[in-house]
């Protein structure tokens, strides 16, 4: 980190930017709430009044004089005119733009390379006619000696990169104010000699959890995306990890997760990779513990390990299934998003013959159907390509999802 003193400037920045963030970050409570209904109503019950008859000779009312009716009449009707007037003011005023439900995420060649606005025009043309409002954008990894680099393939120290990611970042809020920009932090664990898991170290909670302040104080993103492998079942030190970054960035700003698929679930009654262990899944418990930490929650619905594309769709549906009843009994403002693939072969791992887009969608609409209710959870689908898309895929895309 830079011991140089920030000026008034840097000062009136990063107070901007908070503001923008938290406003982003309110809207998006707001539209979850809008979006399940539980944005309180005024109470419907109504205080009953009973009529008697007035019996013969007893209290008579008084009779009420013709003017004195019409002048109330013309009260009620004014009433009635300005509940009308407030109603379609708000029907009609301006408010501000929404992001869009669906997300992508943005590679290296896109954040620590120079594009001029028109590229950035281009991509954000393509995204909002797709209907793509969050992304997130490549920032950093952390590398096997603990310290943040550029790119695994890259031997770069991220200081060097720096001013490039601060420059795409004013860039792309400028050119997609309503998106949600988040900066994406992958994390490579190596397994410790003593069995222990790698997040327990002190150091690494100190490192990520100042990075990813970094991320939102000096380049100025939206939240923070935080992309561990592996995290196992019931691992209390990727909690504490996820606590400790909520704390150092705060509330009001953005916290992702991409988590894995239920890889080989016991008695799921679908297709399961034999090369991986049965069993290998997060519990409905420790779903929840992580969803009830952040704001994104990206299932991984790919590297299933299938040879048949027909099996690829049952498991991805069980993978939308699984995560939106675990979620929805919450009564949380979490967002699940649910990762689909749109990158090159990693054999035996994504077959991009078995796990093509078409067939990662078809699994989604599927296990909206078998989740019912809980389906009200799953904000989207996350774009996962290395490349860019070519016009018939975003084709697909289009028929397959969007329409």
């Amino acid at each position: 980190m830079d011991s140089e003193t920030d000026s008034p400037l840097d000062d009136k920045q990063e107070q901007s930017s908070s503001s923008s963030r938290a406003s982003k970050a309110r809207d998006r409570v707001r539209r979850r709430r809008e979006r399940r209904g539980s944005t309180p109503t005024p109470s419907t019950s109504t205080r009953r009044v009973s009529r008697q008859l007035t019996p013969a000779g007893g209290f008579k009312l008084p009779d009420f004089r013709v003017p004195y009716v019409r002048q109330l009449g013309l009260v009620a009707l004014a009433a009635v005119f300005m509940v009308a007037l407030i109603i379609l003011v708000g029907m009609f005023k301006n408010d501000p733009d929404q992001a869009d439900p669906n997300a992508i995420w943005l590679g290296a060649d896109w954040t620590l390379e120079t594009h001029d606005d028109s590229e950035i025009e281009a991509l954000v043309a393509l995204l909002r006619e797709n209907r793509v409002g969050t992304v997130y954008a490549w920032v950093s990894w952390m590398r096997p000696d603990g310290l943040w680099g550029t790119a695994p393939e890259v031997e770069t120290d991220f200081n060097d990169r720096e001013a490039q990611l601060q420059a795409f970042s004013e860039q792309f809020n400028r050119l997609y104010p309503e998106a949600q920009l988040y900066g994406w932090l992958n994390i490579r664990l190596i397994p410790t000699a003593d069995g222990t898991s790698p997040m327990a170290s002190e150091d690494m909670l100190g490192s990520v959890s100042a990075f990813s302040l970094r991320v939102v104080n000096r380049l100025n993103f939206d939240g923070v995306f935080l992309d561990v492998e592996p995290v196992f079942n019931n691992d209390n030190a990727y909690l504490t990890m996820l606590q400790r970054v909520r704390g150092t960035i705060g509330q009001d700003v953005l916290l992702g997760v991409s988590v894995p698929p239920d890889w080989t679930p016991i008695d799921a009654e679908i297709p399961t990779p034999s090369v991986i262990a049965p069993g290998t899944v997060w519990d409905m418990e420790f779903k929840q513990r992580v969803a009830l930490l952040v704001d994104d929650l990206v299932v991984q619905a790919y590297n299933s390990y299938l040879t048949q594309p027909s099996d690829y769709v049952e498991w991805v549906a069980y993978q939308v299934q699984s995560y939106a009843e675990a979620v929805a009994a919450l009564q949380t403002t979490t967002d699940i998003v649910i990762g689909v693939p749109m990158f090159e072969a990693n054999l035996p791992a994504h077959d991009p013959a078995v796990e093509t887009l078409a067939s990662a969608l078809n699994g989604v609409r599927q296990g909206l159907r078998q989740s019912g209710d809980a389906a009200d959870v799953i904000l989207g689908v996350a774009i996962f390509n290395e490349t860019n898309m070519s016009d018939a895929e975003w084709n697909t895309f289009d028929s397959q999802w969007l329409r």
